[in-house]
């Protein structure tokens, strides 16, 4: 016969084992979307982004970093500058289809694993791009965010548009009209290495972009 004490620390016992294993369920940690639509991680504070990992400073849904810099996040960004709508959408995406495209090879951008702060080693080559845009009348961009094969495929479809909003955001701290700029993101689709090395992933963690001109 089972005593009343026995029974009540057996199932204490049930109900925590059960609640440990419903924890480590919620702990996959997919990166939740702002607003729900569609690929984009970007626009509204309402569901910031989480991180993969340990959700410190420099992974998704931190980047206190970039903000050290007095530069922006996707979701300032988002959430009202410029002609930008709540899920970090130009105004009239139509606008930049059509035109011709040329790829800014020698400026791509690269991230740390699971981040999307822009690092300072590379804010020059955004600049880079700032004034040749300037420079050049008429003339929008295309931002696209990368990521190397690790995590899951909505995670890094969201991680990759983080780090195209970061960059983004980058242009119109230097002046750029925030209605001449797209993101998109290619999450671990399209990686510009294949393998399975560190090399290989620090060269898939990127932002790359193209220039659209008439």
């Amino acid at each position: 016969m089972i005593l009343p004490s026995t029974f009540v620390r057996i199932s204490l016992a049930a109900i925590l084992a059960i609640a440990a294993v419903g924890c480590r369920k919620g702990d996959k940690n997919l990166t939740p979307i702002p607003g729900g639509s569609g690929n984009f991680a970007g626009g509204g504070n309402d569901n910031p982004a989480g991180s993969m990992m340990s959700g410190d400073n420099d992974s998704l849904g931190g980047g206190n970093q970039f903000n050290n810099n007095d530069f922006q996040t996707g979701d300032d960004i988002g959430n009202g500058a410029g002609n930008l709508n709540g899920s970090g959408l130009p105004d009239n995406p139509d606008k930049f289809t059509g035109k011709t495209e040329t790829r800014l090879e020698s400026s791509v951008v690269y991230f740390d694993f699971d981040s999307y702060s822009v690092k300072p080693s590379e804010l020059s080559k955004i600049v880079t791009v700032a004034e040749r845009m300037s420079e050049t009348d008429g003339s929008l961009m295309r931002v696209e965010g990368h990521c190397d094969e690790r995590g899951t495929e909505e995670y890094n479809r969201a991680l990759g548009e983080r780090r195209a909003l970061s960059i983004r955001d980058v242009l119109v701290q230097q002046g750029i009209s925030p209605t001449r700029i797209t993101t998109e993101s290619w999450g671990e689709d399209r990686p510009a290495t294949e393998g399975e090395t560190e090399s290989a992933f620090s060269e898939n963690r990127r932002g790359e972009f193209v220039l659209l001109t008439q």
